[in-house]
């Protein structure tokens, strides 16, 4: 009876696994082209605004369908895993008696919520602060490469132009 029920487990948790990651894999890469077509889409205003520069672009259309990706998948998949795990506990508390049950529901699984809360909110802050380090990083990233830009242009005024100046100067 167990082997049996370890197969179809077994089975279950494929189906499982296999559905979430198609299901963001393919949500990811629809919002992934949608939030690149928007961002293309934009007036040219829009690219001048600080918190809009290349890098942040460029990191969010990179990092936000990830994120959604990783949603989606193993975690949403262990979020239906814990729901109907939670009701077969019930169930099986009641089968064995009633007060076992009153037990489980209403002293172990407040705990259980609570420790959940406080988990989900440290990971919501957590989030929220490599998001803005991972912009301010972008930033900082794209003006190193304007300064870089910068440089190699006067590297060939230098080369190219500086030899000519004399020549243009006295032919005006």
């Amino acid at each position: 009876m167990f082997v049996v029920l370890a197969i179809c487990l077994a089975f279950a948790y494929y189906w499982e696994g296999w559905s979430s990651n198609q299901v963001s894999v393919n949500v990811s890469c629809t919002y992934r082209q949608q939030y690149f077509e928007s961002i293309l889409a934009k007036p040219i205003a829009f690219f001048d605004a600080e918190d809009n520069s290349s890098g942040t672009l460029t990191g969010r259309v990179a990092n936000d369908p990830t994120q959604l990706q990783q949603l989606l998948g193993v975690n949403m998949a262990m979020v239906f895993q814990s729901i109907f795990s939670l009701i077969g506990c019930v169930i099986i508390a009641f089968v064995f008696g009633w007060k076992l049950t009153l037990v489980a529901v209403f002293l172990a699984l407040p705990i259980i919520l609570v420790g959940a809360f406080f988990r989900y909110r440290f990971e919501v802050e957590f989030e929220k602060m490599n998001q803005e380090v991972f912009a301010e990083s972008s930033k900082v990233s794209h003006l190193s490469k304007m300064f870089k830009l910068c440089k190699r242009l006067l590297t060939l005024y230098s080369f190219l132009l500086k030899p000519l100046e004399p020549f243009a100067r006295s032919h005006h």
